[in-house]
């Protein structure tokens, strides 16, 4: 009880029934737990738990030193968290987990947040100011993705996307510190709208590399009108987005820096080489005009 006082941790309900062994031996008291526990919360500063899950676990507490040591294991069959720094609410978690008086680790966990299923990894240190490394992987529809990014992390993508992605997630959080996550999409077959929509990139595949802060991707293939090209750049700046893009198709190579606000797109540079003619511009296009943005579109080749 002192000891999860010390720590703040409250259980303000639930139920553990089962067996256990207590015995003395050479100065502590050693405690053999096999039980299980049905609707246990778990409070500590804004985290909340609620858990269903069998246990094992061993336990000692040294009646000299006072200091509780103990190891165990839960099957859990249901658990949500709640208040995990700003990963929000992770729903429907099943998971086999090993746990100490020092950390908590697994292997095998499977979570619903964000409206994706995850498949994942966690270890978690210090349980008075935890640390938390997860791993997640998921194949997930970019919608959703976007979504979520907007809704939960106010990451708003400056074009509307669509299909699907194999996603690998890294993320580490410890107290007063910023959330950091990085990440990788292998992605199949999207299609990215941009402003009315009206002149879609499709057929997206590639590989991209991308944190709180950017993306970043290489050899990514995709169609634009009745062209075809390879393209690598990066994003930067989700909040005002500013980018760089290079692209290659059978008559058209160009290379641009631009910036996206609103519905305005601001090239601060746009070169590159169309039927062995050269071409440079620079300047602002409103992709809510359908008219204008298919005539620029049309003098550099992305349109025919």
């Amino acid at each position: 009880k002192d000891y999860y006082r010390s720590a703040d941790i409250a259980f303000p309900s639930g139920l553990m029934d089962g067996e256990a062994l207590v015995s003395v031996k050479d100065g502590s008291v050693e405690l053999d737990i096999d039980g299980r526990i049905r609707g246990l919360s778990i409070e500590k500063d804004k985290l909340n738990v609620r858990l269903d899950a069998l246990i094992k676990m061993r336990a000692s507490y040294g009646l000299k030193d006072k200091v509780t040591e103990y190891a165990g294991r839960l099957d859990v069959s249901r658990m949500d968290l709640d208040g995990i720094g700003t990963l929000g609410r992770l729903k429907n978690i099943k998971a086999d987990i090993e746990f100490n008086d020092s950390r908590l680790w697994s292997e095998n966990i499977l979570a619903d947040a964000y409206g994706v299923k995850w498949k994942a990894r966690i270890n978690v240190i210090n349980y008075a100011a935890p640390i938390f490394d997860i791993y997640a992987d998921s194949e997930a529809r970019l919608s959703v993705i976007q979504k979520a990014l907007k809704d939960e992390f106010n990451i708003k993508l400056p074009a509307e996307i669509a299909g699907k992605a194999d996603i690998k997630l890294a993320i580490h959080m410890q107290p007063a510190q910023a959330l950091k996550m990085d990440g990788y999409a292998a992605i199949d077959g999207a299609t990215i709208s941009l402003g009315s929509g009206n002149f879609p990139i499709e057929g997206l595949t590639g590989e991209a590399q991308f944190d709180l802060n950017g993306i970043r991707w290489s050899g990514a293939k995709m169609k634009c009108g009745d062209s075809r090209y390879v393209s690598s750049g990066s994003l930067d700046d989700f909040a005002a987005p500013n980018i760089n893009i290079e692209a290659v198709s059978q008559d058209l190579a160009f290379k641009s820096a631009l910036s996206v606000r609103g519905n305005t797109v601001r090239f601060s540079r746009l070169e590159g080489r169309y039927f062995g003619s050269a071409f440079s511009a620079a300047g602002d296009v409103n992709l809510g005009e359908d008219g204008a943005t298919h005539q620029i579109l049309e003098d550099i080749g992305l349109m025919k």
